[in-house]
């Protein structure tokens, strides 16, 4: 398309109408700096302004295209001319039209990548175990497709035993120890990255969930926790649904309270003194309270049930055992009851408990 000629054409119709610039522009209505454009050949109008200037000059739009008029020798050319235009018209956006569409076709290609790559990629899992004489909780582990986190909580145990050392392993499939942590300190943390298995082979992974334990050495005597580990938490979710069972606990806040106000000052009282806990017994259950941690345990030694208190955050675990396996486990906080493991239509009965088992230590009693 010849912009020189359209705009010479332009400037010849102006000029036989005896119209300025300005007051063509503001027939159409656009600035005078774009009717100078167009007839000195730097642009040329869009669509809506041709069918305007066709109108006003009287001409037709293809002989704007073409910058002449139509007459019998100049006819079949001006046809084939604005053919040719069409043509070209029409291969410009189908060439756009397959350009969006390779477009979005890469851009959905890329997206199911991403999310089949982040897909289930992120796994929390919760770390319990029990022993005689010792208890590992709260407890995590954090599994990505980069890099993995192991802490493995807090190790509870009686005051008088003095832990020497610990190693922390797993069976493989030939049910063969394989070690994972070895050492003195108790408090132990693991930053892994993916591929390197400095800690953890993440090829046995599932293994390493299902066959963890944990060796204490304490008192010149061995003594073996199997750890499980509970998946609290995966990135396996299409819409962000809760995946939790939430249960409305019926105390209200000053009820909850009352666990709190001034019971710990009374177990300091009333309990036992071990070096650095406090230690009452009556039955079959056992309490051991910490205060560096603010934390009191409840044992049921014949049903092998567990209530942990933590007074400075005011939640509740329970765990559950059969045979050293958690089946049973809940976490009560700001009023609600996250079921973990197994059946927690119980919660609600075993807070009631826990709050009766309590009554005893609390002010006014």
């Amino acid at each position: 398309m010849n912009y020189t000629k359209i705009g010479k054409f332009i400037n010849e119709l102006r000029t036989e109408a005896n119209l300025t610039q300005q007051e063509l522009a503001d027939m159409i209505p656009i600035s005078r700096q774009a009717v100078s454009k167009w007839e000195r050949g730097i642009t040329i109008p869009n669509p809506d302004t041709l069918k305007i200037l066709s109108d006003i000059f009287k001409v037709h739009v293809e002989e704007i295209l073409v910058g002449e008029k139509i007459n019998e020798k100049n006819a079949i050319y001006i046809n084939n001319f604005i053919l040719k235009v069409l043509d070209d018209f029409n291969k410009s956006h189908k060439y756009l039209l397959i350009s969006i569409i390779t477009i979005i076709v890469l851009i959905v290609f890329f997206l199911l990548y991403y999310f089949l790559d982040n897909y289930n990629s992120i796994k929390v899992y919760l770390i319990n175990g029990l022993s005689d004489n010792i208890q590992v909780s709260n407890g995590i582990f954090v599994v990505t497709k980069k890099q993995s986190y192991f802490q493995i909580g807090n190790i509870l145990y009686d005051e008088n035993i003095k832990i020497d050392k610990i190693e922390l392993y797993y069976l493989n499939h030939e049910n063969k120890k394989t070690l994972i942590y070895s050492s003195e300190d108790i408090n132990v943390l693991l930053t892994d990255f993916y591929g390197y298995n400095a800690y953890f082979d993440y090829k046995n992974l599932k293994q390493i969930i299902n066959n963890l334990f944990l060796d204490i050495e304490m008192n010149k005597k061995m003594e073996t926790i199997k750890l499980t580990l509970t998946q609290d938490f995966s990135n396996d979710f299409l819409l962000n649904f809760k995946s939790k069972k939430l249960y409305d606990n019926k105390y209200n806040e000053s009820e909850l309270h009352s666990v709190k106000n001034g019971t710990e000052a009374i177990i300091v009282k009333k309990f036992t003194q071990t070096n650095n806990s406090y230690f009452f017994k009556e039955k079959d259950f056992e309490y051991t309270y910490f205060p560096s941690s603010h934390i009191l345990i409840l044992k049921n030694i014949s049903n092998l049930e567990e209530w942990t208190y933590n007074f400075e955050l005011d939640n509740l675990v329970y765990d559950q055992y059969h045979q050293n396996e958690l089946i049973n486990s809940f976490l009560y906080f700001n009023k609600k009851i996250e079921c973990q493991i197994g059946d927690c239509s119980l919660a609600q009965e075993k807070i009631d408990f826990f709050q009766d088992k309590l009554l005893p230590f609390q002010e006014g009693t």
